[in-house]
């Protein structure tokens, strides 16, 4: 954020933006950021069944998000950019949220790095997933999107005790043979 803003405000007054016209020009174009950014809601909607966790990706943060947009009268774009860095190519996703009222904008910026190959995927699937990864990270610095975990990391599974009691019975997996 630029330098010459504060957070001298009552709380009152930025917690009126949600209550009063959000168009009606009397909110900032920052206090109706801290609006969306309060009020966003991005679930975790999609599912990796290999790894076995929830996680967020781009759509899912989208779809939260343009409601919100509209409400406040902001506009927001992505971009990308190819970055050749030390051998590497990276995507530079930009997110930037535009002002309609003013036309002031903010933008951020994050990187993901291509992998050099991945199985089962052409160039073009791997620069894309790369472009929506970065973008994602974007989006969630630009809106205050936080995990307190990784959302690639799989979710902690509680291990299963076994039977306090016997008997216990055991099949093979290959072959269906129980064992006692």
């Amino acid at each position: 954020m630029p330098d010459d803003i504060y957070y001298d405000e009552p709380v009152e007054q930025v917690a009126a933006v949600d209550e009063a016209a959000p168009n009606d020009g009397a909110a900032s174009f920052w206090q109706r950021i801290i609006a969306v950014q309060r009020k966003l809601k991005a679930p975790k909607n999609s599912w990796n069944a290999f790894g076995k966790y929830a996680y967020r990706n781009c759509e899912d943060i989208l779809e939260g998000l343009k409601p919100l947009l509209e409400k406040y009268d902001l506009l927001m774009t992505m971009s990308d950019e190819v970055i050749f860095l030390e051998g590497r190519f990276y995507i530079k996703a930009t997110v930037t949220v535009y002002d309609v009222l003013s036309g002031q904008k903010h933008s951020v910026s994050a990187f993901a790095r291509e992998p050099e190959n991945r199985k089962g995927s052409d160039q073009s699937q791997v620069t894309g997933s790369c472009s929506s990864y970065a973008r994602m990270y974007a989006l969630s610095a630009l809106w205050l999107i936080d995990d307190n975990k990784d959302p690639d990391e799989p979710q902690e599974q509680k291990a299963k005790e076994p039977p306090a009691q016997g008997p216990f019975v055991a099949q093979h997996a290959s072959c269906g043979t129980s064992y006692q």
